[in-house]
């Protein structure tokens, strides 16, 4: 799969969400949320939908919000200029 056609498969395709703006090979650190930021939104009832993205083997998970337009990537304390990822299915579900 070609780098294009994965991350339009993580992007989900809607035409109506803005996905993550890429600045060369990494994306745009405005678009990144935290663990932390994304139970905030959950207890606020803030998430409109939650996207997982395949990439190669790795998982990512891409939120959209009801106050504001974009798809968010979720990141790491370390890295938060590309999305988190996960090597297997097992550990993104029990992550989750």
């Amino acid at each position: 799969m070609k780098e294009s056609d994965a991350l339009k498969q993580a992007q989900g395709g809607d035409k109506r969400d803005t996905p993550p703006k890429k600045t060369g090979n990494t994306y745009d650190p405005a678009f990144a949320i935290s663990e932390q930021d994304i139970l905030i939104a959950a207890r606020e009832s803030a998430i409109a939908k939650i996207v997982v993205g395949i990439d190669g083997n790795d998982l990512m998970l891409f939120i959209n919000f009801t106050w504001r337009s974009g798809r968010f990537h979720l990141v790491t304390k370390r890295n938060t200029e590309e999305p988190r990822r996960f090597k297997s299915a097992d550990r993104f579900i029990t992550y989750m």
